[in-house]
């Protein structure tokens, strides 16, 4: 039997020597730090302060679009569904590589490039936040404190959610064109239609905040995890006269992230085992 770290350096070898992986592993290092670099620049340009650290934190886990889903997502359609049309996957069953064991490798590797996508925005943004904290000064409080780290975890299970929802889609469509199709159009417009048809019935329309790619989304937001932000973003919409956000219940989308990204790698495994290599 094959253990699970020989399983995940292979799976290492493989993600290195993909040039999908890196290429796409570029363009977001590069995409990122412009995204970073931009308000630096137009802050010391205008004679304004810098961000610092720890407000900095804000900025690194929710100031930028979320580049890293769709990265992140496309990388791991890239490698789970071309292993189906090399080839690859049936091959290593008959070298005498188990089906559970394959598949446990596979969840290795949507472990490793969820963490190189979240670690890319994390050194990249921590890289910038430093500059600004060297040029304005360390902000008030600990340079990190428990809401930033709250936030942490949240943006690194809200990234895994999304990478699960790939992983699923993957193994389901097999096809890397077909796949990424279903995840896009999904991520981008699938659950905004379904949205739409729960808001026509009063009993289902709260049930939208609890869709998939929604819990995802909101473990990536400040204000999950921070109290005191979600007071300001209530307290500047009334001003504005918009409509304050809804509250946001902590735990319990905590608890749905983890049982959505649990069910669709399930799901995936239900799928790999029903059909032939």
């Amino acid at each position: 039997m094959t253990g699970l770290r020989t399983l995940v350096q292979i799976e290492w070898i493989k993600i290195r020597s993909r040039p999908a992986v890196w290429i796409s592993t570029l363009i977001f290092t590069g995409l990122v730090g412009l995204l970073f670099a931009a308000p630096l620049y137009l802050a010391i340009q205008g004679g304004q302060t810098p961000t610092a650290f720890p407000e900095a934190w804000h900025n690194i886990f929710g100031g930028i679009p979320p580049l890293g889903l769709f990265f992140t997502g496309a990388v791991v359609i890239f490698l789970i569904s071309s292993e189906f049309g090399w080839r690859t996957a049936r091959q290593n069953i008959i070298d005498g590589l188990a089906r559970g064991e394959w598949f446990r490798a596979k969840i290795g590797a949507l472990v490793l490039i969820v963490a190189l996508f979240c670690g890319i925005q994390l050194v990249v943004g921590g890289a910038f936040g430093i500059i600004g904290t060297v040029l304005a000064g360390p902000g008030e409080g600990p340079i990190i404190r428990a809401t930033d780290l709250a936030s942490l975890g949240g943006f690194g299970l809200g990234v895994l959610g999304i990478a699960s929802l790939a992983f699923a889609i993957a193994f389901l469509a097999r096809g890397s064109g077909s796949a990424l199709a279903i995840f896009f159009l999904y991520i981008s417009a699938g659950e905004g239609v379904i949205t739409a048809l729960l808001n026509r019935v009063e009993l289902l329309a709260p049930l939208a905040r609890y869709l998939p790619v929604t819990v995802f989304g909101a473990l990536q937001q400040r204000e999950t995890f921070d109290p005191e932000y979600h007071a300001l973003l209530t307290e500047l919409s009334l001003e504005a006269g918009h409509t304050p956000p809804l509250p946001v219940n902590t735990p319990l989308t905590i608890a749905l992230g983890c049982i959505y990204t649990a069910a669709l790698i399930g799901a995936a495994y239900l799928v790999y085992r029903r059909r032939d290599l």
